[in-house]
């Protein structure tokens, strides 16, 4: 992985996390979870072809967000690019 691929993983992370932290609250989460003094391990998921992430990505989000209608994904896509900062 290139070093402007990574900046760009880590924006769109970054993107996802933000978008969903309302609903899920992952960093009070963090914060709560920091008391126990877990360990934190760095997890990959390997895939052979670059095609097969939108399908990965559906999958995901399916995991988080199981009722979740066509018409809201794209209200939620539509909203997630509106704030995306500047470059």
């Amino acid at each position: 992985m290139q070093k402007g691929d990574r900046s760009t993983l880590d924006r769109v992370l970054a993107l996802l996390g933000n978008a969903l932290e309302p609903m899920y609250g992952f960093k009070s989460l963090a914060a709560f979870k920091s008391r126990f003094q877990p360990e934190h391990r760095t997890l990959y998921m390997y895939y052979q072809d670059p095609l097969a992430l939108p399908s990965i990505g559906l999958a995901v989000g399916s995991a988080y967000l199981p009722g979740l209608s066509p018409a809201q994904s794209a209200g939620l896509l539509r909203q997630m690019v509106a704030r995306e900062p500047a470059a």
